[in-house]
C-alpha cells in the first residue's frame, strides 16, 4: 500500500526492551512505537521512560499476586495469553467468557488444557451462550462449571483457587466486569 501511495516504508526491529507490560509480543509493539517516536524526534530518555510506564488495563494485567486478567477475545490475543501462561505456575482456575461471533472453539482449545478447573460465565454485553462454551471446554478439562453471574462466578473461582493463579480471560466486557467487582 505504501508503494502504491508513494509513501515511505519504515522497518521496526524488535529488541528486548524494558517494558511495563507483560508478554513477549509486546516487544514487537514496542519496536513500532520506538520507531515512530524516533521519527517524531522524541528523546531516547523519554522513549525509555514511556515504555516502562506504558500500561494496558485488562491486558495481561496482574490485579494482585493471584488474579490475572486478559481480554484475549480473538485467536491472536489468545495465542499471546497462552504463551504467557506457560510461564505461570501453578494455575488453578480459569474464569472464561466470550462475546457472540468469536472463534470460541479455537480459543477454548488453546487455553482449556492449561487448567484443572474452568468456570464459564457471561459478561454484561453480547455474551456467548455459556453452555456452548462449556461443551468445548469439557473436551479439554474434566472440571467445567457454568455460573452465569459474573459476581457469583468470581466468588466461586476464589473459593476453588488453592495456591495458584486465578485467570480471567475472554471478552473485554468480562474483564471490565471482573475489575469493577474486584475494586468494589
Amino acid at each position: 500500500v505504501c508503494f502504491e501511495k508513494g509513501s515511505k516504508v519504515y522497518l521496526a526491529e524488535a529488541r528486548d526492551y524494558k517494558l511495563g507490560m507483560l508478554g513477549k509480543h509486546q516487544n514487537k509493539n514496542a519496536a513500532v512505537a520506538v520507531k515512530v517516536a524516533n521519527l517524531l524526534g522524541i528523546s531516547e530518555e523519554d522513549v525509555k521512560q514511556g515504555l516502562l510506564d506504558a500500561q494496558w488495563v485488562g491486558r495481561l494485567q496482574w490485579v494482585n499476586s493471584k488474579l490475572l486478567v486478559d481480554g484475549a477475545h480473538n485467536v491472536a490475543g489468545m495465542e499471546c495469553l497462552v504463551s504467557y501462561l506457560k510461564t505461570v505456575s501453578p494455575r488453578d482456575v480459569l474464569l472464561l467468557g466470550f462475546s457472540e461471533g468469536k472463534e470460541i472453539a479455537k480459543m477454548v482449545a488453546m487455553i482449556a488444557p492449561l487448567f484443572p478447573y474452568i468456570i464459564i460465565t457471561k459478561s454484561s454485553f453480547k455474551p456467548a451462550q455459556t453452555q456452548f462454551i462449556a461443551e468445548f471446554a469439557q473436551e479439554y478439562c474434566s472440571q467445567v462449571e457454568v455460573v452465569t453471574s459474573v459476581a457469583d462466578a468470581l466468588v466461586r473461582a476464589r473459593s476453588i483457587r488453592k495456591n495458584g493463579a486465578l485467570v480471567c480471560a475472554g471478552t473485554l466486557y468480562l474483564i471490565g466486569d471482573v475489575l469493577k467487582l474486584h475494586n468494589a
